[in-house]
C-alpha cells in the first residue's frame, strides 16, 4: 500500500514506522504514498500539465526542482478501512499530527500533504 520504491531508505523507514504507529493507534487507518520518487522528466511533465491549466490531482503547483526527483519526498494520503480519504476531505489536524510525529526524526511537512527530508 505504501509505494516507496525509489524513495530514500531513511525516509522510507520513517514513513513505514509512522504507518505502523497510526495503524496501532487507530485500527483501520493507514498511510498511502500518492507520489514518491519521480524522475526529472516526470516532474517536467507535471509542470507542463499545470501550465496547460490541467490542475486535476494537484494540491499545489509542481516545483521546478523537486525533492521527489532525488527520492527525498513523498506525498501522503490516509486510507480508512481500505478506502482512500481525499486530501481535502481529511478531518482537521490529521496532517499536522502526522507532521508532529515525523518532524523529530527529520521529516518535514512542506505542503498540505507533502513530506520531505532536508
Amino acid at each position: 500500500m505504501l509505494g516507496l520504491s525509489g524513495v530514500n531508505p531513511v525516509l522510507s523507514s520513517y514513513i513505514r514506522q509512522a504507518d505502523r504507529i497510526i495503524a496501532r493507534s487507530v485500527p483501520g487507518l493507514r498511510l498511502k504514498v500518492t507520489s514518491g520518487y519521480r524522475s526529472e522528466a516526470q516532474q517536467a511533465q507535471l509542470r507542463a500539465q499545470w501550465a496547460m491549466g490541467d490542475r486535476s490531482g494537484f494540491t499545489s503547483e509542481p516545483a521546478v526542482v523537486s525533492a521527489h526527483s532525488s527520492g527525498r519526498a513523498v506525498d501522503l494520503a490516509f486510507v480508512w478501512q481500505g478506502r482512500p480519504i481525499g486530501v481535502r476531505d481529511m478531518p482537521p489536524g490529521w496532517f499536522e499530527a502526522l507532521g508532529s510525529l515525523l518532524e523529530p526524526v527529520g521529516v518535514y511537512r512542506v505542503g498540505l500533504n507533502h513530506f520531505e527530508t532536508r
